[in-house]
């Protein structure tokens, strides 16, 4: 919710507390991914990956849109 609010650092704050960091930024990613803002979806992906490069959903998703 307070992502799709574009309070996108309260969100990820609230993500990582429950979930490890790379995970947090792929949801936060698949969020933007839905609301159409690709070029911050794509950072989300690529931080979840460079994170945990063993996240393939990441790495699938970020192949997708580019």
């Amino acid at each position: 919710m307070l992502a799709r609010q574009g309070r996108s650092g309260e969100a990820l704050r609230q993500l990582q507390t429950v979930l490890p960091p790379a995970k947090a930024h792929y949801d936060l990613a698949s969020v933007y991914e839905i609301q159409g803002r690709k070029p911050e979806a794509r950072a989300e992906y690529q931080k979840a990956v460079e994170l945990d490069p063993q996240l393939d959903d990441a790495k699938a998703r970020l192949a997708a849109l580019n």
